[in-house]
């Protein structure tokens, strides 16, 4: 086996905790995009069936104002 040295051991230990703070970051913020994508998909889905309804509105809205005879 390889023998390690405490001061060696204690230079890998500092660097892997570098190495874990910063990619600790990049996880926080790769934990945020994931909620905002969510967030975006749950707007995805309400967009179709709003779109439905405001496309009714107009269909009705237009028969209506033909048949009380408008331009």
């Amino acid at each position: 086996m390889c023998e390690v040295t405490k001061a060696e051991l204690e230079a890998i230990t500092a660097r892997l905790d570098r190495i874990e703070a910063s990619t600790g970051e990049m996880i926080e913020m790769f934990t945020a995009l994931q909620g905002g994508f969510r967030v975006l998909q749950m707007i995805g889905r309400l967009a179709k069936p709003i779109g439905y309804i405001a496309a009714a509105c107009t269909a009705v809205a237009v028969t209506w104002t033909k048949l009380k005879g408008g331009a």
